[in-house]
C-alpha cells in the first residue's frame, strides 16, 4: 500500500488537520513511542494518508494509484507546502525486493512530474520476499 506521508520536527498536527479533507490513517506526534516494543520516539510529527491498496509485488498498480491521486487532489497537495511545520511531503512506495544481483525501479515521466507539481518526495521502502511461496504481505 502505498502512504502518503507529510511531516515535520515542529510540525503542529492539529493545524495539520484543520487544513486537511484527505482522511488520515494514522496521526503521530514528536516525542510519542514509536513501537510499543520499544523505547525509541517519533522525531516528527505528521500523518499518514492511505493512497494505494495494490500490494508489494504491484508496482505498476501503486504508481496508476498515485497519479490519480495526486490529479484528483493536486492543489490541496500542492498547499500543503504553505503549512507552517509541514518539511517533507512524501509518497512511500512498498514494494518487494527482487531476487535479482542489482534490484531496480522505475518510475515513469508522469509520475515524477505529478510530485514536482506538489513538492513530494519519493520513498521506497523495500520488503523482503516471501521464501516459502506464500503472497508477499499488503
Amino acid at each position: 500500500m502505498c502512504t502518503l506521508r507529510i511531516c515535520g520536527n515542529a510540525l503542529d498536527v492539529e493545524a495539520l488537520l484543520g487544513h486537511l479533507t484527505l482522511e488520515p490513517a494514522a496521526v503521530y506526534r514528536r516525542g510519542e513511542i514509536l513501537f510499543k516494543s520499544t523505547s525509541r520516539r517519533r522525531l516528527t510529527s505528521g500523518v499518514n494518508i492511505g493512497v494505494s491498496d495494490a500490494g508489494f509485488a504491484n508496482l505498476d498498480e501503486q504508481i496508476a494509484d498515485v497519479c490519480a491521486f495526486i490529479e484528483e487532489h493536486r492543489s490541496e497537495l500542492a498547499a500543503l507546502r504553505s503549512i507552517p511545520g509541514v518539511e517533507h511531503i512524501d509518497f512511500d512506495f512498498p514494494v518487494e525486493e527482487k531476487d535479482v544481483t542489482i534490484p531496480s525501479y522505475c518510475f515513469p515521466a508522469k509520475l515524477i512530474e505529478l510530485w514536482a507539481s506538489v513538492g513530494a518526495e519519493l520513498e521506497v521502502s523495500l520488503f523482503p520476499a516471501a521464501k516459502d511461496g506464500s503472497p508477499t504481505p499488503q
